[in-house]
Parts: C-alpha cells; structure tokens; sequence
C-alpha cells in the first residue's frame, strides 16, 4: 500500500493562496523599475484609495517630507492648497501629491523632475505636470492616471483649473510647434510658433499660461531691441497676437488684453495697467489705464505679480505692493540704503535690542497665498560670535497684504532654509501636518489648534 506524503488538498490550496498573496503585496510595496508607458500609469503612480493604502503612505511620506533632497512644489489658483513633493536619491525619483485632507496619489518618475505644475478642474481633481531630465521628458497625471509621456518637451504649460496643458516641440523640419491638449475630453490642437528661436539661454521665449482666460503667453527670456522683444499671446480665440515692449521696459501679460507696463512713458518713469481692445485686424487700442510714477528708473526695478494676481509688486530702492485693480499703495517697506527705517520697520521681529547692523540686505521678494514674503541676509548667530563676523544666513519674512495699514511690519520671520524644504506647515500652505500616534503616522487637517503660521482664512 502506497503513503501518502502530501499534504491535504485544502490545506496545500491555503497554503498557495497565502504564497499568491505575499507575493502579490510585496510586488505592490517593491518599486516598479520597468519602463512605463503611457497606458501604464500603475508603474507611475499609485493612488490612495483607501485608509490602510494612506497609513503605509504616510510612513513613507513622512520620511520624504522630511528629507532635505526634498523640493515642494505649490499649487496656486484653485490648487493653491495642494503641492506635489518630489524627491530624488540614488535609486529612484519619488513623488508625492498632497492637498489639505492628506496624499492624494503617490508613485515614481523615469527621469529627475526640474518643475511641477499643479492645477485642479473643477470636478475636484487634481493635475498634475512633471517635467526635466536629459531627453526633455514631460508627464501629465489627473489624480493618479497618467494621461501624458512625451520627450523632447522643450518647453511646457499647465492651467491652474488643471483643464489644458501644453508642450512646446521642434517638428521634423526643426521648426517649433505647441500642442494644446484638453484633460477632460481629450481633445487636441497644433499651431506653429514661428517667433521662438535658439538662443545660448534656451528658447528665445518661455510659455506659460495667463491667469485670465487660459491664453498662452510666451514672454522674452532676454530684453533686446529687437522686433524679438515682445510678447506673444495666443487666445482661446486661435489667434496670436503680439505685444510689443518698449526700452527698458518690463511686462507681465494677465491676458491678452490686459497687461502691466513698466516703463519711460512721456518722459516719466512709471507703472500702468493697460487694457486693449482689438479690432477685427489685430490692431490694438487702448481703452482704459491707471498709472503710478515711479521715483527711479525702471532699469532699477523688479516687477512681480501674486499668484492669484490679486497684487502687484516692485523691488527697487523701496519695496511697493500695489492693488492691481485699482493702483492704490497696499505697502511700502524701505529695502536699500536707509537702515533706519528699516529697523523701525523690523521691529516686530528683531527685538529691542537690535541695531542697523542686524537689518542685514532684502534682496528678492514674491506674493503668495496673500502674503508677502521678503528674503533678506543677516548676519549669522554664529558670525556675532566668531573672530570673522561677515558670515551670514538667509530669512524670510512674512507679511499679511489683506487688512493691514501700509506701514505695517512683519508678522514672523522664518528661515529660508525651511521655506524651501518640504515641510508640511509652511506660511500660507497649510497643508497636513504628520503626527505619530499609536498606529503609526497620520494626517492632521490644518486648523486654529494644529499649531504653525496659519492664514486667516481659506480664501
């Protein structure tokens, strides 16, 4: 009689069924190193679909968030509470997409992301366009599905309500071609740029969409006097339309019908809003503008718009912030030569015990989420204790535009270090904090008792 050495039949099919799973879960946990392709978004990204998926995602994020590789990028407009954390080691280049109820989709890229754009449709979801490397590779996620892979992406484009994106490529016959694509219906159109050049910067010109209308602006990398020099804008209507710059001139494009000049106009040096109207030939005619002088030279100033456009700001000899609607002074802050003034002004965040030496220089500025935030170099902790005291180090600090007299001082002063880190309780981004609990990591919704700088509102 023949023994049986084999194990029952039910208890063999457990046993596969428990080998089939582990190996399933741990194809699932390992990094997905073939190449995808653009049907493949699984080997992308992998969306978070349910509580034990942000718990394990949570663990891995927190490290990533924490890790000084890590490069945030921020949403504006309607994704203006949503960021995407990209992280590069020597294995791979990780990413995750954020929004203020925590990680929305996470996964890898083939190639070292250099920008990401982030928009949301008006459906909630949130697209999101990876671009950089070597081969000039482009990938365009709506939650978690990949719906682009390009290479040879010159130059590219993302609304921020997420419902069209752009690449700018050279065709076979070297000339230069944009793809508009549409994320929702998936439809697309192709048009030439024939004023894009090669210059040893790059493209002559860098696209971008305006905040108004979903026009594609193309603005000059470098000021010439050239016919070069100017801006082209192409419409929602199909129809490209040129805006040309005067000398020392500085514009930024809202549309193609309204812009900001910055320029020697009638022998004054000054700022205004101007709004075109165009006729049947192209031909553009202005209909109304607010203008405010300026006491330097234009040559001497930096132009520079908020995110939501809300604001318009100038960095010369003083630092203005300017309502962009009406013209009207929102704040003036001294920023080169008299450091007096400028102690007075800091006085909110250096103390009583300062002195003009510990002023320290502004040198850069930029409108956020409704707050202004001035970068300046001051003399280090460790310069005032050291033998060389010209060691420096970088802050930031922040200013509140909404409600607030135009003489007002900063409200907090943090360290630029921070600010470009991927922290997750940042001014003006609150987006989830990461806290330890007896489960593990989790998300807490920002709020008035979650700690950090927090705006005032959701607005």
């Amino acid at each position: 009689m023949r023994q049986r050495s084999f194990l029952p039949k039910s208890v063999l099919a457990a046993a596969v069924a428990v080998l089939i799973g582990v190996a399933y879960a741990l194809w699932l946990w390992l990094p997905q190193r073939s190449a995808p392709t653009p049907g493949d978004s699984g080997a992308f990204s992998k969306p978070l679909s349910s509580a034990s998926d942000e718990r394990i995602f949570a663990r891995e994020i927190e490290a990533v968030l924490g890790d000084a590789r890590c490069r945030l990028h921020r949403g504006a407009g309607p994704a203006r509470h949503a960021a995407a954390a990209v992280v590069r080691d020597d294995a791979a280049v990780r990413f995750v997409v954020l929004d203020r109820s925590g990680p929305v989709f996470a996964g890898e890229l083939p190639f070292a992301a250099e920008r990401a754009l982030l928009g949301r449709r008006g459906d909630g979801a949130l697209a999101v366009a990876f671009g950089g490397g070597d081969h000039a590779r482009l990938t365009v996620f709506v939650d978690g599905e990949l719906v682009a892979d390009e290479h040879g992406a010159l130059d590219f484009g993302l609304t921020r309500d997420g419902a069209q994106w752009f690449v700018v490529r050279r065709n076979p016959d070297g000339k230069f071609e944009v793809e508009q694509h549409d994320t929702a219906a998936g439809g697309r159109r192709m048009f030439r740029a024939d004023w894009l050049r090669d210059t040893d910067a790059g493209l002559s010109h860098t696209g971008a969409y305006a905040l108004v209308d979903n026009a594609i602006v193309f603005a000059p990398r470098v000021q010439d006097q050239s016919r070069e020099n100017a801006h082209y804008v192409r419409t929602a209507q199909d129809r490209t339309r040129m805006v040309r710059l005067g000398s020392e001139a500085q514009t930024i494009v809202e549309s193609d019908s309204h812009i900001y000049m910055l320029q020697k106009w009638h022998h004054r040096h000054g700022l205004s809003k101007r709004v075109f109207d165009w006729d049947a030939k192209g031909e553009d005619r202005v209909v109304q503008a607010w203008w405010r002088p300026l006491t330097v030279s234009p040559a001497t100033v930096r132009l520079f718009r908020s995110d939501d456009g809300a604001w318009i700001g100038l960095f010369g000899w003083d630092l203005i912030v300017l309502d962009a609607a009406t013209g009207e002074r929102v704040l003036s802050l001294p920023v080169r030569g008299d450091k007096a003034a400028e102690l007075a002004r800091l006085g909110s965040v250096l103390g009583a015990e300062a002195t003009v030496r510990d002023v320290g220089q502004a040198h850069s500025a930029r409108i956020a989420h409704g707050l202004l935030l001035v970068q300046r170099n001051i003399p280090s902790r460790l310069g005032r204790d050291a033998a060389d005291g010209a060691a420096t180090e970088e802050v930031v600090d922040v200013f509140r535009l909404a409600d607030q007299r135009p003489d007002a001082g900063p409200e907090v002063r943090l360290a630029a270090e921070d600010m470009r880190r991927c922290l997750v309780d940042v001014p003006g981004f609150p987006l989830p904090r990461v806290r330890a609990d007896a489960d593990g990591f989790a998300y807490v919704p920002p709020g008035p008792d979650s700690g950090g700088f927090q705006p005032a509102s959701d607005g």
